[in-house]
């Protein structure tokens, strides 16, 4: 066996691959590697579809024309029976008998 100044020597309990060793040996790692890029890749997107929900919902819920409840009446409510009570359809609470 060749020696290089800069290389360290095997153990004595060394002994070389094994027919097949290397190419199963390489195999693998391709597999754990683009195992490891599909993650990565998959991770990239799902983050960026995260986001972009996440974005869309700050802005709809932003944007989203609310009613707003004022002593437990909504605006909607208190206009139909302002409009009711106009047309003489209703009494107002003070008037209604007890």
């Amino acid at each position: 066996m060749t020696t290089h100044p800069h290389q360290p020597m095997p153990p004595d309990d060394w002994q070389p691959a094994s027919g097949g060793e290397v190419v199963r040996l390489t195999r693998r790692l391709k597999g754990r590697k683009s195992r490891r890029q599909f993650l990565k890749t998959g991770g990239g997107v799902v983050g960026g579809l995260l986001a972009v929900a996440g974005g869309w919902f700050a802005v709809r819920s932003a944007t989203l024309e609310r009613e707003y409840d004022f002593g437990g009446i909504t605006c909607s409510e208190a206009m139909a029976r302002a409009d009711a009570m106009m047309k003489g359809k209703m009494l107002p609470e003070a008037e209604l008998p007890s």
